[in-house]
């Protein structure tokens, strides 16, 4: 019979996991520019958020700025997991999996957002969005808790224990 492989390393489905860390660092960067150059640089900003403009839109600054920061910290939180990741370090599991959850706390909290304070109705964009962050999270938190490949491959890191002694060298 032959030796089973020892499941450890980025590989099997943590190339999927690594090719979504880069490819959502990437995505962030791009959107946020978009934002702020579509909103700000454009001269956008002054039309939405002057009470005499007739384009004024009541509130938006604050939607705006909480989408902007929301997304810079989680550019800037993807960018550290992304460093975990591919340093092996025994935190990635945890972090991401948290990530995972404040993802989907902030899509329905954006969602809510732009419902409430700018009136706009959920729609099919605002469903989907909160359906793919539920659906990446029911598959992604569920293997980095139980997969072995992840228990042995996020190892680096740890404080090695040193046993207890009552002796003074």
């Amino acid at each position: 019979m032959a030796e089973q492989k020892e499941l450890k390393g980025l590989g099997g489905w943590l190339i999927i996991v690594a090719i979504g860390l880069i490819l959502t660092f990437v995505l962030l960067a791009v959107h946020i520019l978009d934002g702020l150059n579509s909103i700000v640089f454009s001269g956008l900003w002054s039309q939405l958020t002057d009470p005499n403009s007739e384009d004024y839109t009541p509130n938006f600054a604050w939607i705006f700025l909480f989408e902007i920061i929301g997304n810079s910290l989680f550019f800037i939180v993807n960018g550290y997991l992304t460093y975990l990741f591919f340093t092996k370090n025994y935190k990635f599991p945890t972090i991401f999996i948290a990530f995972e959850i404040i993802n989907i706390a902030f899509v329905l909290l954006n969602s809510f957002f732009c419902n409430s304070i700018l009136s706009f109705n959920m729609n099919g964009d605002t469903i989907e969005n909160v359906a793919k962050a539920v659906i990446h999270a029911g598959i992604w938190i569920p293997y980095m808790l139980k997969s072995v490949r992840v228990k042995n491959t996020f190892v680096n890191g740890r404080c090695n224990e040193v046993p207890h002694s009552d002796t003074i060298s």
